[in-house]
């Protein structure tokens, strides 16, 4: 068991995001701790994660700039983009920060998810991102820059960090056949366990002078 209790932060601390692994998020979920098979309530549920670790080897590895509305919307139809009344935005270089709170633009054009059962069935660790990690979050940082020049000049450079998460095996829109659905029902058959959250804390995954190209390569391996 590699997690440990930090007693200053009340909260669990892994470093790499294999740490949360099939038999560490179960104890969590059943006993309030990585190690099982005692319950310690008097812990904290809370597991602190490193984002780097979870964004660049862990399952936030899959998700690309061409994943999010916004990047789609800027690249791939820029005309439509610019003829929008909400996007109508002369040249210039904006941030996520600017375009969302000064142009009221929908925070959800930054936003992304991903189902990990349809991501890379073949690799070693799809049992696990499947099973621990199901639905994941993403957005794109507050300094993502949007380079706009024109129709045919548009260049985005930035972060994907992951969304805090929480886990309990439990989803209304979770494929049957994912490996927490058919596990989850053989180790709490009375749903006993409870949810633990998951904090990303670090840095995430940075992208720089992502353009058109970048955006065709991307879709084509998807």
């Amino acid at each position: 068991m590699t997690m440990i209790y930090d007693n200053q932060k009340g909260k669990w601390v892994a470093k790499k995001w294999s740490d949360l692994n099939l038999e560490t998020a179960t104890n969590m979920y059943l006993f309030q701790n990585p190690s099982g098979p005692l319950r310690r309530p008097d812990l904290s549920s809370v597991i602190e994660m490193s984002m780097d670790s979870f964004m660049n080897s862990g399952p936030g590895r899959f998700v690309r700039p061409s994943d999010f509305p916004i990047v789609q919307s800027i690249l791939r139809s820029p005309s439509v983009f610019r003829s929008n009344v909400f996007l109508n935005l002369p040249n210039g270089v904006y941030t996520t920060k600017e375009l969302i709170e000064e142009h009221k633009i929908p925070l959800e054009f930054f936003q992304s998810t991903l189902v990990q059962a349809y991501e890379s069935p073949t690799t070693e660790d799809y049992v696990q991102r499947a099973y621990v990690y199901g639905f994941t979050g993403y957005v794109l940082s507050d300094d993502t820059k949007f380079e706009l020049s024109g129709l045919n000049s548009r260049v985005i450079s930035g972060e994907i960090r992951a969304f805090d998460d929480n886990s309990d095996f439990v989803s209304s829109s979770i494929p049957t056949h994912m490996p927490n659905v058919i596990l989850i029902d053989k180790v709490d058959p009375d749903r006993t366990g409870a949810r633990f959250e998951i904090e990303y804390r670090g840095n995430g995954k940075r992208f720089s002078d992502y353009t058109l190209s970048d955006y065709r390569g991307d879709v084509t391996k998807a």
